[in-house]
């Protein structure tokens, strides 16, 4: 990360000013700057990040939230060199923690919890600053040069002699795993992501700050950097690339190495600035069909409107290209959607979806591109179907749906108790056509992530279609093609029989097969019966009234017939 000073600090009193400057001089009061202390495998960090979001919203300008990832919630996972020194001075003991100006509201420690954040903030947003704070920002896109000019001006004297002027890059937009995320739903994507903002990058002067050599009133202070934006950020584990479109530059001056004066953030400007694909989503196609399609986020960083753009995509060696026509305004964002593709795709493979940016406004051009994996896990089978279901140990994270392709939902459960369980039902659709399986875990890291081994199966009278291991993230999702209803039609009315209907204390079976087992399923799917080995009747006395499915296992198969307790 080069950063380089491109020419000397300037300092002299406001009378001997020759030029007209960007910073205030009259005095003002105190922004604020929150330093959260957070980590993707942090299950209540989401909600702390909600709360900063709040906080400067609720004080546009005023408040500027830092993201810092660090500590064992972190798992080297968006982390920069500078984190844990900076989290060893603030006394924290959980997370999220996060200062307020690296103020000491209350005992010695300057860490607060999320709920203390709002609390405090106001007393600093009522204090008068000695010092302001402003910045100007020019950033090459054609180079990845970053120029920022930070001007500061004492109205008043600072308690403490040694200042410590700091410049920190953030960025927003940043998607990838959040443990927790649906505390913040705000922030949750598509795929079981999450999208990270106000993240620490990096502190172009360095882990605390370059110091000002005078401040005192009346005193003025310039300086300029030159900077060279990464690609990647040394010690993140996560490979996220640096996006230059969202970059932000917070400026703030300190007391040393603690108190926050006052805060600012840069105002940006970019040169050499062109359209891109800003993002790549998967689309999934709602039907059980093995195809594909995705939605490219083009961001006008040019002058001009974009009417019309070519876009090629590849996926699986085959290339085709789409020629879009529209309007994205300049400095605005469009989402282009490509067709459906079809080919000879396997369920459940994974491919690689290649979007590149080849035209624009009717001319060649070269706005780079973007690759999203897409995967779609698809099953032709007959029905009735059985579904098992174990949980982790964070049962009250997991819920499911079985639905149809339209999104009505045929059967669901969850969440569970908070231990690993195994839960068993059937699914006895009375229609052919195409069904979704949606497995969800609230908290993000499936049903298998070191807390119990957990995973679910789906079958039908022939054996199993497939076993997942529990290993999705926020979400699993199945399509399944039914082609047949077994065990309704008249000639499995003839091999299953049974009375009374309704019935109270006993049902009697009538079948001319030898039976395996015999089930009896509510009418969420829940199994609450099983009994193994060839019986003639069941007692159903202990069973609440309602509409039940009984499932009957011979060596042909599986015939489900509903039945009514009362």
């Amino acid at each position: 990360m080069k950063k380089i000073i491109i020419f000397a600090a300037t300092i002299f009193a406001a009378g001997a000013m020759m030029a007209q400057t960007f910073v205030s001089t009259e005095p003002t009061n105190k922004n604020v700057v929150l330093e959260e202390y957070t980590g993707i495998n942090c299950g209540f960090c989401p909600d702390g990040h909600r709360l900063a979001n709040e906080l400067a919203a609720a004080n546009p300008g005023r408040v500027f939230p830092i993201n810092i990832h660090q500590g064992s919630y972190a798992a080297n996972t968006y982390t920069t060199q500078y984190g844990n020194a900076l989290a060893n001075q603030t006394g924290l003991t959980g997370y999220p923690s996060g200062t307020v100006n690296r103020h000491v509201f209350t005992g010695s420690a300057t860490a607060l919890y999320r709920g203390q954040w709002a609390t405090y903030a106001p007393q600093i947003l009522n204090a008068t600053s000695p010092v302001n704070v402003a910045a100007h920002a020019t950033l090459d896109f054609a180079t990845r040069q970053m120029t920022i000019v930070v001007e500061a001006y004492y109205t008043g004297n600072s308690d403490v002699a040694t200042n410590m002027l700091n410049v920190a890059i953030l960025q927003d937009n940043i998607i990838g795993q959040q443990g927790g995320a649906s505390a913040n739903p705000n922030q949750q994507v598509d795929g079981g992501k999450y999208r990270h903002m106000h993240m620490l990058r990096d502190l172009v002067t360095g882990q605390w700050g370059e110091t000002i050599p005078a401040t005192t009133q009346g005193t003025f202070f310039t300086q300029t950097y030159n900077y060279t934006v990464p690609m990647t950020i040394t010690g993140d584990n996560s490979g996220s690339e640096v996006m230059l479109d969202d970059l932000d530059v917070i400026v703030f001056v300190a007391e040393g190495h603690q108190e926050i004066l006052t805060g600012c953030r840069a105002e940006m400007t970019y040169v050499n600035a062109a359209p891109m694909i800003k993002d790549l989503k998967a689309v999934v196609v709602e039907n059980c069909e093995i195809e594909f399609s995705a939605n490219a986020t083009i961001k006008n960083m040019g002058d001009s409107p974009i009417t019309s753009a070519e876009l090629t995509y590849t996926i699986d060696g085959a290339s085709n290209t789409y020629n879009w026509t529209g309007s994205i305004a300049a400095g605005a964002t469009g989402d282009i959607q490509l067709p459906v593709i079809s080919g000879n795709f396997q369920s459940e493979q994974t491919y690689g979806l290649v979007v590149e940016f080849t035209g624009l406004n009717g001319q060649p051009f070269n706005g780079g591109s973007k690759t999203v994996n897409v995967s779609k896990a698809v099953y032709s089978t007959t029905a009735p179907l059985a579904f098992t279901i174990k949980t982790d140990n964070y049962g009250s994270e997991t819920t499911w749906k079985f639905m149809k392709a339209d999104g009505t939902v045929l059967y669901q459960d969850g969440p569970y108790p908070d231990a690993s369980q195994v839960h068993d039902y059937t699914f006895a659709p009375t229609e052919t056509g195409c069904y979704v399986l949606e497995v969800y875990d609230d908290y993000g890291d499936g049903i298998n992530a070191g807390y119990g081994a957990g995973y679910f199966t789906l079958s039908n009278g022939e054996g199993r279609l497939f076993r997942d291991n529990g290993k999705f993230g926020q979400k699993a999702q199945y399509f399944i093609n039914v082609t047949q209803i077994l065990g309704i039609d008249e000639e499995a009315q003839q091999i299953l029989t049974f009375y009374p209907n309704p019935t109270h204390d006993m049902l009697n079976i009538n079948c001319n097969q030898t039976i395996r087992e015999v089930s009896v399923f509510d009418m969420a799917g829940r199994r609450v019966m099983s009994l193994k080995g060839s019986r003639s009747s069941i007692s159903t006395a202990n069973l609440a009234n309602g509409v039940y499915t009984l499932s009957v296992t011979t060596d042909n198969g599986v015939s489900v017939q509903k039945f009514v307790k009362e």
